[in-house]
């Protein structure tokens, strides 16, 4: 009978790194040109399913047969399915023959002329036991007991620690690059550091937004308009006109003539040709392109289409943007610099679930305190059951520094979710005054937000209000921002606006640090009304503090009109703004940390850099109970 198997995950995606390296932590196995595939076998009939979740049963039957008599038991493998060019190298044109038939006549016809072999190297599922949670080199071992191995199904083997060596060598024999993995790694749905590739020439998907008449004796089309998704927006690339034969040129054109469209799909980045010679189409067909190098105006250099590709969704094409340094080389960057401020440790403490991997632990990200990412990984965990329900519900903005807080490095604010974070990870559509909606991500448990941490996200930002009730916040905020005047100044105006609430309010407020240059003072809204009557509400109380103590506080918004004082923000009280909840890290070279106080606390000897990853988290654990709970709307 067959067996009952679990749904399939996504499969485990490598990053793209810029070096070779070698590591005794981590296997090398060579970069194949192929489709890859999920093959899940019940006992009975085996599925083999594409990146895009499509079957490739038809196109691919001798790979079908072979599986169901080679796998002993039912078992969910993973795989590349190759065909082979004259020197024996997986050659990406050969599989183009094979992809998209329809005919069984002519499946039978290039499965003779194009035979397809498929290369297993990991392993989901066996006889009843989900191993994903086991580490690589263990699956490993379970995988090459699984298979009878023959000629059409076989095992991809590695090399271990020596990854230079094996990248030149491929490289000099015409071969694609290599795939490094952690030897200790769980399989894990989505793009991971702990799988990374290492290519020989620059080579990835492109997605086709138009194309150009042909010219002279060309047949079907001139040129390709290709492009990717940057940031939600589609992106122009450039043009590619090299890589067609007469058959592909025919047959591109016919599939682009059914997608024509009268305007152009690009919204963003270099702009592309126009002209009568050009024709629009949707961006639906997914191309492979080797190309020399990006130019300065990110255009591609010398591209040169190898074919189209049937197993990627258009929405997921990114440009891809290699790390500037492997991981191996990483580490010992950061033996070099820490100076001891850091707990310069090479691990953490273990994630909160097997779909979560922590990766370059030991890279220094405040390299001013000598932090590394595994103690802003062991700051997040300390705090999770504090700062999720802040989180919970809530759109969240994401702040991303992916080489860390260092000068000219990477900085970036991440509204919309990109299509490769997991599917796990929730997300919340919100419509905007421009009529593109948003799709903000939701972190509602520590799985998600550990996975965040761990692809380099430094701070999160939270609208005031949650997604059952959008239009109505759960609490006001004043934002006292010192600006050119002084922290103690900003403590003088907090208690002046504390008094002001309390006594002619006759409301309870909370005050926090921002972790960075000021203060929040913050109101649980219990009133009617949502954010149309909160803001004005806030408006006018921000006003009685500038009239109370003009001399210090202002709401002018023209920074060049506020002088030395401090200017009382109450303008961030609408749907879609958000601000830093509290127990987060700030991305500044003392790692600082946005901090609940006490009232009493509020003096002129307090400094916002007193509380930093370190001697924060030993505040919040001491803490019995969380004094700002109340403004995520929960009862006291």
């Amino acid at each position: 009978m067959p067996r009952t198997l679990p749904a399939l995950p996504k499969p485990m995606l490598c990053t793209l790194v810029a070096n070779s390296f070698d590591d005794p932590d981590w296997i090398f196995e060579p970069k194949l040109d192929g489709l890859r595939v999920l093959c899940r076998f019940d006992g009975k009939r085996v599925a083999l399913i594409s990146r895009n979740d499509k079957e490739q049963n038809f196109q691919f039957p001798e790979i079908v047969e072979g599986l169901q008599k080679s796998l002993k038991k039912a078992a969910i493998v993973d795989g590349e399915i190759v065909c082979l060019d004259d020197r024996g190298q997986s050659s990406f044109r050969a599989l183009q023959q094979r992809f998209h038939i329809t005919d069984a006549a002519e499946v039978r016809r290039r499965r003779k002329a194009f035979p397809a072999y498929i290369y297993l190297f990991d392993i989901l599922y066996f006889d009843g036991e989900d191993v994903r949670s086991q580490p690589l080199e263990k699956r490993k071992k379970i995988l090459k007991r699984a298979v009878k191995w023959n000629d059409r199904i076989r095992y991809t083997d590695g090399v271990a620690g020596r990854g230079t060596k094996l990248l030149n060598d491929i490289c000099r024999r015409g071969g694609e690059g290599i795939v490094g993995k952690r030897v200790t790694s769980a399989y894990a749905d989505g793009r991971s550091e702990s799988w990374v590739k290492i290519k020989c020439s620059s080579r990835q998907e492109f997605v086709i937004g138009g194309f150009t008449d042909p010219q002279r004796s060309r047949v079907g089309l001139g040129a390709l308009l290709v492009g990717y998704y940057d940031d939600g927006k589609f992106a122009y690339a450039g043009k590619v006109g090299t890589g067609f034969n007469r058959e592909s040129l025919l047959d591109l054109r016919a599939q682009l003539d059914e997608i024509e469209q009268q305007q152009s799909p690009f919204e963003t980045g270099p702009r592309p040709p126009g002209g009568l010679r050009v024709h629009w189409v949707k961006p639906q067909l997914v191309a492979e392109i080797a190309f020399g190098e990006w130019t300065q105006n990110d255009i591609l250099r010398q591209p040169r289409f190898e074919g189209l590709r049937m197993d990627k969704k258009a929405k997921q094409v990114r440009r891809e943007r290699a790390k500037s340094v492997a991981p191996a080389k990483r580490a010992k960057e950061k033996r070099k610099t820490t100076k001891g401020k850091g707990t310069s440790r090479s691990s953490v403490a273990a994630p909160p679930s097997a779909r979560v991997q922590f990766t370059h632990t030991d890279r220094v990200v405040f390299p001013d305190a000598g932090y590394t990412k595994g103690d802003v990984i062991d700051f997040y965990l300390r705090v999770a059951d504090k700062l999720l329900p802040h989180l919970r519900d809530r759109p969240v903005t994401l702040e991303r520094l992916p080489e860390g807080v260092k000068e000219g490095s990477p900085h970036f604010w991440q509204k919309n979710t990109p299509g490769y974070y997991p599917s796990w990870i929730p997300r919340t559509r919100q419509p905007t005054d421009t009529g593109k909606p948003v799709d903000y991500v939701l972190i509602n448990d520590a799985e998600s937000l550990m996975w965040l941490v761990n692809q380099n996200v430094m701070t999160f930002h939270t609208w005031f209000s949650r997604v059952k009730a959008p239009d109505r916040p759960d609490f006001v905020l004043f934002d006292i921002d010192p600006h050119q005047s002084t922290f103690t100044s900003a403590v003088a105006v907090a208690k002046v606006c504390h008094e002001i609430l309390s006594d002619e309010e006759k409301v309870e407020s909370f005050i926090k640090t921002t972790g960075k240059s000021g203060l929040h003072v913050m109101v649980p809204w219990r009133s009617k009304g949502g954010y149309d009557e909160a803001r004005p509400w806030a408006e006018k109380v921000a006003a009685r503090v500038a009239e109370t103590a003009p001399k210090i506080a202002t709401v002018e918004r023209m920074i060049a009109k506020r002088g030395n004082r401090v200017y009382v923000d109450a303008m961030q009280n609408a749907k879609g703004k958000h601000s830093v909840p509290p127990y987060v890290l700030r991305a500044t070279p003392a790692a600082t940390v946005s901090m609940p106080l006490e009232w009493k606390e509020l003096t002129a000897k307090l400094s916002p850099k007193q509380f930093d990853l370190k001697t924060a988290v030993k505040r919040i654990e001491r803490m019995k109970k969380d004094p700002l709970l109340v403004l995520t709307g929960a009862k006291r």
